[in-house]
């Protein structure tokens, strides 16, 4: 969730544009992204917390 929030801020206020994924099909988070062994990106959670390795 805290890379979502990351990524919000520059899209938005510095580009001025709107994140892509948000929005669409109902789907409300900016990110669109997996991690590690994971081979679809889907919807970040909060109990999903990257440690050192991880592969985004």
């Amino acid at each position: 969730m805290q890379v979502n929030d990351l990524i919000v801020g520059p899209i938005v206020h510095e580009l001025k544009a709107c994140p892509a994924s948000e929005g669409q099909y109902g789907y409300v988070y900016a990110l669109n992204a997996s991690r590690n062994h994971v081979v679809c990106h889907g919807v970040p959670f909060s109990e999903d917390i990257l440690q050192d390795g991880d592969i985004v």
